[in-house]
């Protein structure tokens, strides 16, 4: 199997048919790097003239946007990540010796598109919650539950 050096990293590659995972970073990085400018850019899109900060209903539709923007655009490392995780593989199924090569061969043996499965679900999942979350924060709510002063941005 793969050694493990301090700190629960590899010290050498697994083998093909050990499972591959991705640190949460290494999906949370790239999510976050699409989603808050874009956020910020459609928030500012929605903001008065006079201006005020943008109203609730313009910071929930940018969340929902730059949600589902970004949770299509990390889609594809999200599929190859699932094909490394496959514990139990059927008669015809490729194994991965990693990352790259399991994006290889999703790209040579399925297509491109095959990278988008799941993008339209995950859209749907994300963009309510990243609404939702971009509300709470316009109105403060978390600031208010743990009896905090709330900062007028």
């Amino acid at each position: 199997g793969a050694g493990r050096a301090r700190g629960g990293l590899p010290t050498h590659p697994p083998h093909a048919s050990q499972p591959v995972t991705l640190r949460s970073p290494d999906r949370d990085v790239p999510f976050s790097i699409v989603y808050f400018p874009l956020f910020a850019n459609l928030n500012e899109l929605g903001r008065p003239a006079s201006g005020e900060k943008s109203p609730f209903y313009v910071s929930f539709l940018a969340g929902c946007v730059a949600g589902s923007a970004a949770a299509v655009a990390v889609n594809p490392c999200d599929v190859v990540k699932t094909r490394l995780q496959s514990l139990q593989r059927g008669i015809n199924e490729d194994t991965y010796s990693g990352f790259l090569d399991c994006a290889r061969k999703i790209l040579q043996n399925e297509g491109p598109s095959a990278f988008l499965k799941g993008a339209y679900c995950r859209a749907l999942v994300i963009a309510p919650l990243f609404g939702i979350a971009q509300v709470v924060y316009f109105l403060g709510i978390a600031e208010t539950l743990l009896g905090l002063p709330r900062v007028q941005p």
